[in-house]
């Protein structure tokens, strides 16, 4: 099993070396905690891929995602250049405080319908990658 602490032995060395290079060339533009060890966060390649890691508390990767087209393996670099932001940073032995995401829900909860519907249309003519979400989604 891949964990936090071991990552660079269990995945394809072509993919660390790969990943290595995207943190150290800081192309990982933002890292949110979204839970007690759960991480969001966006890299910067060919495009800005949006990226989900999850561990247990053993720090065992359980779940993680990327929105990148690879997929010649079980992790891409984007997720690799997370794992290393997220080890070297220490972030998983932080205090797990509320998140954005939980404010941001709080937020919303009291907008109507309305309010919401054109905040997401105001805001996805702004950022491409919204639209393009919004799109896939619906």
């Amino acid at each position: 099993m891949v964990n936090i602490k071991n990552f660079q032995s269990r995945i394809k060395l072509k993919i660390i070396n790969r990943g290595l290079s995207y943190y150290n060339d800081g192309l990982i533009e933002e890292v949110n905690r979204i839970g007690e060890f759960e991480f969001v966060g966006v890299v910067q390649g060919t495009d800005e891929y949006n990226l989900h890691i999850k561990f247990n508390e053993n720090l065992d990767v359980i779940n993680h995602n990327c929105d990148c087209p690879y997929d010649w393996g079980d992790y891409c670099k984007h997720i690799v250049a997370l794992m290393y932001y997220i080890n070297e940073l220490e972030l998983y032995d932080e205090p797990f405080f509320k998140s954005n995401y939980d404010y941001l829900k709080e937020v919303l909860d009291k907008k109507s319908k309305a309010e919401i519907i054109n905040l997401l249309i105001e805001l996805s003519k702004k950022n491409k990658n919204l639209r393009r979400a919004l799109e896939e989604y619906l």
